[in-house]
């Protein structure tokens, strides 16, 4: 591969660790290096911005176990997607999530005269005793979730600060399952989660951009983001440092993550259709190798609807069938090697 190009991704990847950087370059296969050579991709940044969900000061007044305070008006209730284990396919639905975040905007004198549900709910949230959970206060007791650090310091209290709205989640932690679910009804999210928010105004002055082309953009990113392809680079660029094979990818890191305009990606929304609708399964079981055996004698058998997702993004990056097959292979020899150092460490 093109020395001057391995150059360009050094100076690409300039905001990780230095130590990390070059161990990166050196353990990168060289298929991610090729992949990468047409210069087609973008950092993610440029597609979407890279966020967090809430982080509520208060988690146990805020987050509120679906169904138990009938009470409180549900204007001010939405479901919340609270853990990463909660999210069990690449398209996030109500059904999977157990709790309800308290969303309450309006002043405590219009709670009282109008929702008077929710007012009793923030009066108990100022009555109650409260353990403080964490830092040098840790075990203090204190009147009111009004009287924490965490929540005092806002206009009012109880109400969260607005989020953009969440459409593609980022998990933080990886085994031999990727995944980056959509989240199509815009629903809330814990700071488990960090997300991707695509800005929704038009491209240029003079177009007409409606909301089903906004749903189309996602659609396309989030088509590509759970491609092969895409898992490979998470894998590289991913960190390795939490024991028990675990890989890491932070918010902040994604920033520069490898990404395909969705601008180019058109059609591709239609083959990603069949996998929204099932769970995502072991990377060994999506691309058909054993991890039992060692990867690199074994021929890929994808599953079907994957391949075609694939084949789509890899005619765009420019692979043969050989740099295809190897992007299997790497992929999952890195899975392996990861998962097996973990286990002779145990």
């Amino acid at each position: 591969s093109n020395p001057e190009m391995r150059t360009e991704c050094l100076v690409e990847f300039d905001d990780l660790d230095p130590e990390e950087k070059w161990l990166l370059f050196t353990k990168a296969p060289e298929i991610y290096f090729q992949a990468r050579e047409g210069g087609l991709f973008q950092g993610l940044e440029n597609v979407g911005l890279i966020t967090r969900g809430f982080t509520s000061g208060a988690n146990d007044f805020f987050f509120i176990p679906k169904g138990t305070r009938p009470e409180i008006e549900s204007r001010f209730l939405k479901p919340v997607i609270k853990t990463p284990r909660e999210v069990t396919g690449i398209t996030v639905n109500e059904e999977m999530l157990a709790n309800e975040v308290f969303l309450c905007q309006p002043s405590k004198r219009i709670l009282k005269n109008e929702f008077p549900g929710a007012h009793a709910y923030v009066k108990e949230g100022e009555e109650k005793i409260v353990e403080i959970k964490r830092g040098k206060d840790k075990g203090t007791e204190l009147v009111g979730y009004n009287s924490l650090s965490t929540t005092k310091s806002r206009p009012q209290w109880y109400t969260l600060p607005k989020l953009k709205r969440a459409d593609i989640l980022l998990r933080q932690f990886y085994n031999d399952k990727f995944d980056f679910p959509l989240n199509p009804l815009g629903l809330p999210c814990d700071h488990t989660f960090y997300y991707i928010h695509l800005p929704a105004e038009a491209e240029g002055i003079w177009t007409e951009y409606s909301e089903s082309d906004h749903q189309m953009k996602i659609l396309r990113l989030g088509a590509y983001l759970n491609s092969s392809i895409s898992w490979m680079f998470v894998e590289v660029l991913g960190r390795k440092n939490m024991g028990e094979g675990v890989l890491t990818c932070y918010g902040p890191e994604m920033r520069p993550f490898p990404t395909l305009d969705p601008n180019r990606l058109e059609g591709i929304e239609d083959l990603f259709k069949p996998l929204t609708e099932r769970p995502v399964e072991s990377v060994f079981k999506e691309l058909g190798l054993d991890p039992e055996l060692p990867i690199s004698g074994q021929t890929p058998n994808p599953k079907p609807d994957r391949k075609v997702l694939d084949d789509f993004v890899f005619d765009i990056v420019g692979l043969d069938e050989e740099q295809r097959t190897q992007v299997y292979l790497s992929l999952c020899e890195m899975v392996q090697n990861r998962l097996s150092k973990a286990k002779n460490i145990l």
